[in-house]
């Protein structure tokens, strides 16, 4: 019923055979399909480093107690994850950076603020640098 040219366009295809009742002739059904590769959506993916910033509990706390439709056990609960997910989504495509860039010119700094005579205020912006650096580094790391 088909060549190899049709065959290898719909190699996905599939035949049935129907049952008949009240005839000796059984129908076929032919569920036609090409191959087509799924494109798959990004699911959500909480990113761990989020914790590490200040705003993120905050936009949590807003998607849960947002309002949603008057819905009751876990369907409520369902929804309320929903929502908590797409509004993590958003809110964390602004945030999950690097930073690389950052890294680059404190390190820059430190590396000036080493080669220099150490006073009252270098320490203290070397201390202040260095933990920039460790929060940036701790970022990376986690993300």
């Amino acid at each position: 019923m088909a060549n190899k040219d049709w065959i290898g366009k719909f190699q996905m295809s599939k035949v049935i055979h129907l049952s008949a009742y009240a005839s000796d002739h059984l129908p076929i059904l032919l569920h036609v399909q090409s191959f087509v590769p799924q494109i798959r959506e990004r699911g959500f993916k909480f990113e761990e480093s989020w914790l590490l910033m200040e705003d993120c509990e905050a936009t949590v706390k807003g998607a849960w107690g947002g309002e949603l439709a008057v819905e009751q056990g876990l369907a409520s609960t369902l929804k309320k994850i929903q929502a908590c997910g797409s509004e993590l989504m958003r809110w964390g495509l602004t945030r999950t950076t690097l930073d690389e860039e950052a890294i680059k010119q404190i390190q820059k700094r430190l590396d000036r603020l080493n080669e220099e005579e150490m006073i009252t205020d270098s320490k203290a912006e070397y201390l202040e640098l260095n933990k920039k650096m460790d929060e940036f580094l701790q970022k990376q790391e986690i993300y």
